[in-house]
């Protein structure tokens, strides 16, 4: 199909889903590379998506998957703990391969669904089960799809957040008031209402499953940054990113046979795209935060710190709890707010002021009466693009 050769793929598929979805453009396209990693032979991407209740997680997510063939995914409410067991027991073909499952929240799955964290981990394999009259059987879970779902809770429990991409969803006014207008608009003129193009699903139907060689993958490592141990998750998200796009452009790729197996080639423009999209989605697991966290992070960076013309940061000034709260910038009650602030002290987000008598943000001088009052900063952050760029690695293999 032609479209599959269209240089712009990328783009249109982004504005084919901008029909149903406002805004979020980073958020939907990445979510869009992470389902496209289905037909990838490697392993496949894990997805949590995040933000306050009413962000329209479900929403996304649901949209999204419309534009791919109903058989490749299975959307669940919510799962029971032994559900997911036993669902293809009775089809001994059945696998998860190449598959996506869509489940509605987070929270709602059982502490002990051992399928959901196998999946998340290595895949398929044998669980045991017991049955009626306390049998004991062997229960085969084949295969290991993507895995997609989502949740409004400020921490995310480790075990998900260090094995899945955390996607924080827009939760600005902006963000709100495009939604109410796009719905607004809708009710006042319903034919304005559009239906995805059914040629983009077909599209997608005529993606063949592949496995990805990156020739600068090696390159890739050497310039990556390694001050975190998580270092090691989000260098394998921005694979998963890069190969996601290769497949998506396997019309606009080369191939390349290996011990009887045929590869497709990722180049430099599908590094640009995961890159780009690394910058502004996973900057949200490479700080270790979600949504909500990621958000407050932001107000505070607005509010107490002034950059210079060039964009690096020119002044971090102090600030209280109490200048928080009084201000109502996170609209929680006070006693949030200190669990919010002390959740940011634990990330490294904010430091404590090295003064103990030091003047406020409102300029009146505090005595420090009663318990000491702490003064905060935001931390000294990298802003930029922590990620080699394409000159780099371009130069890098003129080099090689």
């Amino acid at each position: 199909m032609k479209l599959l050769e269209n240089p712009d793929l990328l783009e249109l598929i982004k504005n084919e889903l901008s029909k149903k979805i406002v805004g979020e453009d980073d958020a939907k396209v990445t979510v869009f590379l992470g389902l496209i990693t289905a037909f990838s032979d490697y392993e496949p991407m894990n997805i949590i998506l995040s933000g306050g209740s009413s962000a329209g997680k479900t929403y996304l997510m649901e949209n999204i998957l419309r534009i791919f063939p109903d058989k490749m995914y299975k959307i669940f409410r919510r799962v029971t703990a032994t559900s997911l067991d036993r669902y293809h027991a009775n089809d001994e073909n059945f696998t998860w391969n190449h598959m996506i499952l869509a489940i509605g929240e987070l929270g709602t799955l059982p502490e002990n669904c051992s399928t959901v964290r196998q999946f998340l981990s290595e895949g398929g394999g044998t669980l045991l089960s017991t049955e009626e009259k306390r049998k004991v059987k062997e229960l085969d879970i084949s295969g290991r799809p993507v895995f997609i779902t989502s949740t409004a809770e400020e921490e995310v429990e480790s075990q998900f957040f260090n094995r899945a991409l955390v996607i924080t969803l827009d939760q600005s006014e902006e963000q709100t008031k495009k939604i109410l207008r796009y719905i607004a608009r809708l009710c006042a003129n319903p034919e304005d209402i559009i239906e995805f193009d059914p040629i983009i699903k077909s599209a997608i139907s005529l993606l063949k499953n592949h496995d990805v060689k990156i020739p600068y993958s090696e390159l890739l490592a050497d310039k990556f940054p390694i001050k975190r141990l998580r270092a090691r998750r989000d260098f394998s998200s921005l694979i998963k990113l890069v190969k996601a796009s290769t497949i998506l452009h396997q019309m606009q790729r080369k191939k390349e046979k290996i011990n009887d197996k045929t590869y497709l080639v990722a180049n430099l423009e599908d590094y640009e795209i995961a890159r780009n999209l690394a910058h502004t989605v996973l900057d949200t697991t490479r700080m270790d935060i979600t949504g909500v966290i990621k958000e407050s992070f932001e107000i505070l960076k607005r509010k107490y710190v002034e950059y210079d013309v060039t964009g690096e940061i020119k002044e971090r000034m102090e600030f209280t709890v109490d200048n928080i709260i009084q201000e109502k910038l996170f609209q929680i009650s006070p006693p949030a707010v200190y669990d919010r602030v002390k959740c940011l002290l634990g990330k490294g987000l904010l430091e404590v002021s090295k003064r103990r008598d030091v003047i406020s943000i409102d300029g009146k001088y505090d005595r420090e009466v009663g318990r000491p009052k702490s003064y905060y900063m935001i931390a000294t952050v990298n802003d930029g693009n922590p990620y080699p760029s394409k000159i780099e690695l371009e130069k890098k293999e003129v080099n090689t």
